[in-house]
């Protein structure tokens, strides 16, 4: 529910206050994706909260979303950042699903020009999201029973 208020609250701050103009379909679907991508990418926090001490979680998180989405290209494009990143970049979840992302809201050819990464299919992203969703998952799990058999004894 969180999740929803936050890109409820995100779209209309983008439509009332930067001037973003999409049809219900292009809203939709963004907001499908990133309401997806809070659920994907809780497995990472979920792995974070289990793995790390209280105090260490939030650090460990900043020094591992940080480096993901500025390597993902999020906040400048691919074509910008030094070579190895663009190398690096394709084999990021946080990668595929901002392409994901990107695709609901713009053609895939601006995609390209926007990024500055080329255009692939969109089941290699999903394919990647959800496969990065299921070993962050597994790994969230086994923390977290690993957790539970440390406070039995």
């Amino acid at each position: 529910m969180h999740a929803l208020l936050i890109v409820a609250g995100t779209g209309l701050l983008a439509a009332l206050a930067g001037g973003v103009r999409l049809d219900v379909g292009r809203w939709a679907a963004f907001a499908g994706i990133m309401t997806a991508g809070v659920l994907v990418f809780s497995t990472l926090g979920f792995a974070i909260a289990y793995l790390a001490r209280p105090r260490a979680a939030t650090v460990m998180a900043n020094l591992l979303f940080l480096p993901l989405a500025f390597a993902s290209g999020f906040f400048f494009p691919l074509s910008e950042l030094p070579a190895v990143i663009g190398d690096v970049a394709p084999y990021l979840p946080t990668f595929h699903f901002g392409q994901l992302a990107y695709r609901a809201v713009m053609p895939a050819s601006d995609v390209a020009v926007f990024t500055g990464a080329a255009t692939q299919p969109v089941a290699l992203h999903v394919a990647w999201v959800v496969g990065s969703a299921v070993l962050l998952g597994a790994a969230a799990l086994l923390a977290a029973r690993r957790e539970a058999v440390t406070r039995r004894g």
